[in-house]
């Protein structure tokens, strides 16, 4: 198993709109499931693509999670971070790892690989909050830089660019656990200080 991004992986995160509705089947698919006009080969060749793909997905999605669990070591919401497991299958599908940032899912947070809208799969990471605390959210980030974006569900949301051909999952795990840590860690301390009220 490889911990550098392959040169597939590569051109699937740049290339990531047309890639994905290709490799992973998303668009105009007929009673078959499969994209119509596509030959025999061409099938065969996205199959064995698949793999390697998952592999960069998971190296890099684990290694986040394990680096942004090292960061929130000795802090209260730790509790909440570790008890969120999500199976491989289910990272691999959704494209991301995610985290309780507080009890009764009143925040969660993540780390996701994925093109929203864009034509480069980039990685992002994110912090939702239930709607009674997105106030108390919006001012413990306030003065942050740079400023997150917003999505319709109201997620807190930083992009953080493109996986390039090379680069360690450790480095590309690290800097995604950094930019999160950064962005969630105010949040939960927000949330944290309303439920000791």
């Amino acid at each position: 198993m490889s911990d550098v991004v392959s040169p597939l992986a590569a051109f699937v995160f740049q290339h990531g709109a047309l890639a994905g509705n290709i490799l992973f089947r998303n668009v105009d698919e007929d009673e078959d499931g499969e994209v119509p006009g596509l030959t025999g080969e061409e099938r065969a060749a996205m199959n064995r693509a698949e793999p390697m793909l998952r592999e960069t997905w998971l190296g890099i999605l684990n290694a986040g999670r394990d680096a942004f669990r090292r960061l929130a070591a000795g802090h209260p919401a730790q509790q909440e971070i570790d008890s969120y497991n999500k199976r491989k299958k289910k990272m691999w599908l959704d494209g991301e790892v995610k985290f309780k940032l507080a009890p009764d899912w009143r925040a969660e947070c993540g780390i996701i690989l994925h093109h929203w809208g864009a034509d480069t799969y980039n990685m992002h990471v994110w912090v939702w909050t239930q709607v009674r605390h997105r106030h108390a959210a919006e001012v413990a980030i306030a003065g942050l830089q740079p400023v997150p974006w917003r999505n319709d569900h109201g997620s807190f949301i930083r992009t953080l660019g493109v996986p390039q051909e090379g680069e360690a999952y450790a480095d590309i795990a690290g800097r995604a656990a950094e930019a999160l840590w950064s962005l969630a860690r105010p949040i939960a301390d927000a949330i944290h200080a309303e439920l000791d009220r």
